[in-house]
């Protein structure tokens, strides 16, 4: 009887070491690079420690990006800005940007922040030049669909695409 809890005992001593081999490091650390002396753990990147605060880590800073579209119907001038650090400097872009196409009197047609933004035309309901729509959204897709529905719906002709573009957020410091 002796042997048998002498046996077990030996058991659970070479049981727990190679589970301790297997493991070497405590949960959220992994063995440091080959080549180091020893068993060295170092923190997983990305990896919090048990009983950490997860709220410690600090959020990316996001910074917004804006978008604008200006439109002169008389002359059919379009103009375009994007990725913006403002919405007064997105507008005063794509006023800029109208006038350089030939526009006289450009006039903000959209604002957009941290999406995309869809420009579709189609014939004027009034019989001369083109209507244009625009419509902003998360995604170019999103974004064209709308304006498309909304010019289609107002023309009733078949509207085509002229811009699809974005200006998303970028992570800042």
């Amino acid at each position: 009887m002796k042997l048998t809890i002498a046996t077990i005992g030996i058991g659970l001593l070479f049981n727990s070491a190679f589970a301790f081999a297997e493991q070497g490091c405590p949960d959220g650390f992994m063995p440091n690079a080959a080549g180091t002396p020893g068993l060295q753990c170092i923190q997983i990147p990305g990896q919090t420690r048990p009983g950490m605060d997860v709220g410690a880590q600090a959020e990316p800073n996001w910074e917004t990006r804006w978008g604008a579209i200006a439109y002169d119907p008389e002359h059919g001038s379009v103009g375009i800005s994007s990725e913006q650090t403002s919405r007064r400097k997105a507008v005063k872009g794509a006023l800029a940007h109208c006038k350089s196409k030939g526009g006289v009197a450009c006039a903000l047609n959209i604002a957009y922040y941290n999406q995309c933004v869809a420009v579709v035309s189609g014939p004027s309901p009034a019989g001369s030049g083109v209507l244009m729509n625009s419509a902003s959204a998360v995604t170019k897709q999103e974004a064209e669909k709308l304006s498309t529905e909304t010019c289609v719906k107002d023309t009733q002709a078949k509207c085509t695409t002229f811009y699809t573009g974005c200006s998303y957020p970028v992570r800042g410091d």
